[in-house]
């Protein structure tokens, strides 16, 4: 499918207000617009959890994405590029901080699917 391999859909690619590691700027706030990456962001946020979210997200996701394109952006949320490394002071920073929070958070986004 040609949307699943287009590198601009890639969710660590995308610029905007999810170009992080974390979601701050959405921590107790309604989202009233995102794009699908910003939502996969959201809900695999490493510094929040917003559970509401998450059911929300988990019951309406089949309205605006099909389960295949919602698995290869969770995919994509677990394969962490190197470059986030160069964000931290060590190695070792950056596996405690990002790495395995994140992909614990897509393990437990992907559990009830």
């Amino acid at each position: 499918d040609e949307e699943l391999e287009d590198n601009k859909n890639v969710i660590w690619a995308e610029k905007g207000p999810a170009d992080t590691d974390t979601t701050t700027g959405y921590k107790g706030r309604i989202v009233q617009a995102a794009t699908l990456n910003q939502l996969i962001n959201i809900l695999t946020a490493v510094d929040s959890m917003d559970l509401n979210f998450v059911k929300a997200f988990l019951m309406t996701f089949e309205s605006f994405g099909s389960c295949e394109i919602i698995f290869v952006k969770l995919l994509q949320r677990y394969r962490i590029p190197q470059w986030t490394r160069l964000r931290y002071q060590s190695e070792s920073e950056w596996l405690t901080q990002l790495v395995k929070p994140l992909r614990l958070r897509v393990i437990n986004v992907l559990k009830p699917l």
